[in-house]
């Protein structure tokens, strides 16, 4: 079994262009945990140790915010050259596979989400910290049918790597207007995206669509 530091690797459950995850076993604590790594080559170039530091400070500020609806961190490190975050483990479905199943939801079940999120998310940001990447994909269903928003503190950070290569800060769909304009940014951004992902929930479809991220930015700035 491949360990990562400490931890036991039990199976890989998401990989992305910035890295992937892992859902694994804490010997110490005895418990599953989520392992999200960064690719090497996500962070090369002449930046690559600012990018480090920022990780783990991003990563430091994410493990203060302790809600029922946000995923814990409960640690940060760095294995064989590879940064890594180490997460409470939520076993179920992200939103984006419930709705891109089909699932249509009751408006008692949206109105629930709604009211976790948005609790969730008033905590966050009474703690002064923004998400910047509210979306379907970083909010995961529990069994119990709680929901939790993942990626506090890197989703900003990758985001911020990305953007130091000329593109946007943030995903189309549900990025707010200043997000395209490049104003100041604070916690209305994440509640302009969970408008988005509340319009999707209750209609099926998205608010802002395009054949392009031009014209979706069109949409947004101008409607």
């Amino acid at each position: 079994m491949q360990n990562i530091g400490r931890y036991e690797i039990i199976e890989q459950i998401g990989a992305g262009a910035m890295g992937r995850v892992y859902r694994a076993r804490d010997p110490l604590m005895g418990r599953d945990v989520a392992i999200k790594t960064i690719l090497a080559q996500a962070i090369e170039g002449p930046d690559a140790q600012e990018f480090r530091d920022r990780f783990f400070r991003e990563a430091k500020a994410a493990g203060r915010l302790v809600h029922p609806g946000i995923v814990t961190v409960h640690d940060v490190s760095e294995f064989e050259g590879t940064p890594f975050l180490v997460m409470e483990y939520v076993a179920g479905r992200t939103l984006h596979a419930v709705l891109s199943g089909g699932e249509r939801l009751d408006i008692d079940r949206i109105c629930d989400i709604g009211v976790q999120l948005a609790e969730a998310l008033n905590y966050a940001h009474q703690n002064s910290v923004v998400h910047r990447d509210i979306k379907p994909a970083n909010i995961l269903v529990a069994g119990d049918q709680r929901v939790k928003i993942a990626d506090f503190g890197i989703a900003k950070l990758l985001e911020s790597q990305v953007t130091a290569t000329g593109h946007l800060l943030g995903t189309p769909l549900y990025m707010a207007p200043e997000q395209f304009t490049g104003a100041q940014i604070d916690g209305r951004a994440d509640l302009f995206a969970l408008g988005v992902v509340l319009y999707w929930m209750a209609t099926g479809d998205k608010p802002f669509t395009g054949d392009s991220i031009l014209s979706i930015q069109y949409k947004v700035v101008n409607t």
